[in-house]
């Protein structure tokens, strides 16, 4: 059930892209350029700010301050050693996305069938690992908090993965595009750590 779900948001992340190109066509956008696709964002990949959960889920105490910065660390660096083991793919599946989104300016053309089991193989792949991780990420703090924070943190996670997604464009209105989200604090395919607390 869950590759179906993330074939279909990949699919419609794909979809998406292609609709806003050909909207911008017809209402004299051609000078504006098409929506990137990013790979690591559709696969999920993002890093907490550790300053930024703390303050959100109100922990106050300094013993569970540490040991919640130590579990978001932990994290990050398996999500960067992720990100990083996969910037070669992400970075192809890039160009291949963002090629196929232009290229529908000019001429609706779509990828080939391999070409799609190899993207969403991949894409799934990079999934299932940060899924994983964001399982044992989500036990070790449900250990940490109170229930009222942990229900914070679950809340606060949920709403910076759906940042990921992207937004749909305004109906009637060429000039809106949708956008992704922010990475929490990455700072490209790699992975590199903006302000992040260490």
């Amino acid at each position: 059930m869950k590759k179906i779900i993330f074939v279909l948001v990949v699919l419609q992340s794909m979809f998406f892209y292609a609709q806003q190109m050909g909207q911008g066509q017809g209402q004299g956008a051609g000078d504006q350029k098409p929506p990137k696709f990013n790979a690591s964002d559709v696969s999920g990949i993002f890093y907490y700010e550790i300053d930024e959960v703390i303050s959100k889920i109100k922990v106050k105490d300094e013993e569970k301050e540490y040991l919640v910065s130590k579990a978001l660390r932990k994290y990050n660096d398996k999500i960067k050693e992720i990100s990083f083991l996969n910037s070669k793919n992400f970075q192809q599946i890039d160009i291949l996305v963002n090629a196929m989104l232009k290229s529908s300016q000019e001429k609706p053309k779509g990828l080939e069938e391999k070409e799609k089991v190899d993207v969403k193989g991949i894409l799934e792949k990079v999934r299932k690992e940060v899924r994983s991780n964001e399982e044992k990420l989500n036990k070790a703090l449900e250990e940490i908090l109170s229930s009222k924070q942990n229900k914070k943190w679950l809340k606060y996670q949920k709403k910076k993965k759906k940042s990921l997604l992207p937004k749909r464009p305004a109906a009637g209105n060429g000039s809106s595009r949708g956008s992704m989200g922010g990475r929490g604090g990455s700072g490209g395919p790699a992975g590199m750590n903006n302000g992040m607390r260490r």
